[in-house]
């Protein structure tokens, strides 16, 4: 990563995160905003469902969707883990409104440190993009919880 990148997912630049569950609906203690602070709280997830009758209660997929509010260059995303509660077959989608612009698969390692992944189009050019979607269909965890201290997002500014 090139340090002078900007960390674009910070909450004092106008995004905001959503997700598709968290942890006993407890959005202050386990909500997706935390993943993108630095301090020791974190999103946890609902458990995953491999039932398809099951419309109301838990999810086949865990879902974080960040809005920059602004278009941004996205050059590299940064994921900070709990072991044993990490996302497997990721896919992450960068999108201006609803037209998906670049979308690329992501493999973590099941540990406790930042891992980061470049994030460019196939030329190595940055992805300008207003929001990024990142989709988890499984976990490490048996129930399909994941659990994410940090999500960091770095590229530029587009002024």
């Amino acid at each position: 990563m090139n340090s002078s990148h900007v960390n674009l997912s910070r909450p004092s630049t106008g995004t905001t995160v959503r997700a598709s569950s968290t942890l006993n609906r407890d959005s202050a203690l386990y909500g997706p905003q935390h993943v993108l602070t630095s301090d020791d709280s974190a999103w946890n997830s609902a458990a995953l469902t491999t039932s398809s009758s099951s419309s109301a209660g838990p999810s086949k997929k865990h879902t974080l969707l960040l809005n920059f509010g602004r278009l941004v260059h996205i050059r590299s995303l940064g994921f900070m883990f709990q072991g044993g509660f990490v996302g497997t077959d990721c896919n992450a989608a960068a999108s201006n409104d609803d037209e998906s612009l670049v979308e690329t698969e992501l493999e973590f390692e099941d540990c406790n440190e930042m891992q980061v992944f470049d994030f460019c189009r196939e030329d190595g050019t940055a992805v300008p993009a207003k929001k990024l979607k990142i989709t988890f269909k499984g976990s490490t965890d048996f129930y399909g919880r994941v659990t994410i201290y940090r999500l960091e997002v770095y590229g530029d500014e587009i002024s």
